[in-house]
Parts: C-alpha cells; sequence; structure tokens
C-alpha cells in the first residue's frame, strides 16, 4: 500500500498520470497481452482524465492495447451528463482514438436486476479469454461518506458475492448498477484518487480504521497493491501515519510517498 500525498491538485493528478501510466508500460510487457483499465466516475476523476489527456506518453499503439470499462454507473442514457461512461467517453476516451470496440459499456435495455446478471457474465467471459482473473488496473474515488463505485455504508451489496449488482443510491434517485467488493479487489492494481477535505478525516483513520468496512466500505480495499493519491497536506495527518509506520518498521506494506512522511 502507498500514499502519494499531494496537496495541489495539478501535482496530484501529474502524479496519479506518471504512476499509470508506468504501470501500464509494466504491465504490457510483462503480461503480453491486452490490459483492463476499470474507469470511475465523479468530478475529479473527470479532472484527472482531462490532464492525462493532456500529459499522455503512451503511444497510439500502447491506448489501443487497453480496454476500458467502468466501476459504476447510474441507469441514465450515455447522453446525460450524468452518465460515468458517457462523460468519460466524450472528455478522454474520444479525444485519444479508443477504438468502438475496446469501450465496453454496461448493458442499456432490461432491468436494473437482469442488466447486472448480463454484465457479469460479460465480465467472466472477457476475463477469461484474456486468461486474466480481474482487472490489471482499477481507478476508484472515494466519496464524504466512504462509499466506493457504488458500494455505500451498511447496503447489501457489501454483503454479496456477486460481481456486479444493481444498487439504489441513498444521494440521488438514480438507480445504479456496481461492481462488488468481491470483484474489485481481484485487481492487480488499485488506484484511489480522493481530494476534498471532507473526506481527510477518513483519509487520516485509515492506518487504524476506527470503523468497519461497512461503514467505509473503501476500508474493505484490498491493501496489496493499493495507491492512495490525495492533497491531505502532511502536516494534516498527526500521528497516525508514523505510528503506522514504527509498528511495523520491517514488515509493514505501507509507504508514504510525494510530500507523506516515508
Amino acid at each position: 500500500m502507498k500514499w502519494h500525498c499531494l496537496p495541489e491538485a495539478s501535482l496530484l493528478f501529474q502524479e496519479a498520470v506518471l504512476q499509470l501510466e508506468t504501470t501500464i508500460r509494466c504491465l504490457l510487457q510483462k503480461e503480453n497481452r491486452p490490459l483492463t483499465l476499470f474507469l470511475s466516475g465523479g468530478s475529479t476523476p473527470l479532472s484527472l482524465y482531462q490532464q492525462w489527456l493532456a500529459s499522455s506518453q503512451l503511444s497510439p499503439k500502447e491506448w489501443e492495447q487497453i480496454h476500458f470499462f467502468w466501476g459504476d454507473e447510474r441507469m441514465v442514457p450515455s447522453q446525460d451528463s450524468r452518465s460515468n461512461a458517457g462523460s468519460a467517453t466524450r472528455v478522454f476516451l474520444d479525444p485519444l482514438g479508443i477504438p468502438p470496440q475496446n469501450i465496453h459499456y454496461y448493458p442499456a435495455t432490461g432491468s436494473a436486476a437482469s442488466r447486472a446478471k448480463r454484465h457479469e457474465a460479460y465480465l467472466r467471459c472477457f476475463l477469461n479469454r484474456l486468461d486474466s482473473k480481474g482487472p490489471d488496473i482499477l481507478l476508484l474515488g472515494m466519496g464524504t461518506d466512504g462509499h466506493t463505485a457504488s458500494l455505500f455504508p451498511y447496503s447489501r451489496s457489501l454483503r454479496t458475492q456477486r460481481w456486479c449488482v444493481d444498487a439504489p443510491s441513498p444521494i440521488d434517485a438514480t438507480r445504479r448498477l456496481t461492481l462488488t467488493l468481491p470483484f474489485l479487489n481481484r485487481s492487480s492494481h488499485i488506484f484511489l484518487l480522493v481530494t476534498g477535505s471532507a473526506k481527510h478525516q477518513l483519509l487520516r483513520n485509515w492506518p487504524h480504521r476506527p470503523l468497519p468496512p461497512a461503514a467505509v466500505p473503501a476500508y474493505a480495499l484490498r491493501q496489496q497493491n493499493l495507491h492512495i493519491f490525495c492533497d491531505l497536506p502532511p502536516h494534516a495527518w498527526g500521528t497516525g501515519i508514523e505510528q503506522e509506520s514504527r509498528r511495523e518498521p520491517e514488515g509493514s506494506n505501507e509507504d508514504y510517498v510525494g510530500n507523506a512522511c516515508i
């Protein structure tokens, strides 16, 4: 688990793009097959996509080796500004020239339950063809309540073994489709992007996690190969991070990079 803490948004996004592209190139060389990248919705990821588009060092050939999915989606038309996939496609994927066959949307017709079942079946088939157990790279955000994807605190979606479910949202009236923890934690690399002062206390609590994962679903993400990119200033950590490092000085898998404690 690695922390990338940079208070300035532009520097934080720059670091995230660097780490993402480094990981993509390493995986392309290691796996020798197309990769899967699962994107996130929300205003912060859209800002990241805009910076990534402007500063990418990947070649068109490398981009063509990536297949894009989403961690969750609202059940709205893709033209709707609330659509995670629609927004990311317009802002990021279309300008990059990603081939349509590399963009994999959630089903757009049928009941919520049937869409979730069909998408799970599609994921299983697609990953099986790649001989992959899960996402190569997963990009997520975190809400002020600790939700990630559309996995909200104490929701039934946290208690399933299915890969994809339909989920009501306590935030707005739209119903959503979301990937679940059993699937998200199959990812080879997880990049969690967290900005905004309202989320800082959840970040400060992360090393000790005083609340259970049911209360803060993001805490349930697998720690191995988890990169957390946040705008929490180093002085705002208090002593929690330092105590975590001292408790496991040799065996700890938590590192702090950027401007945070190492």
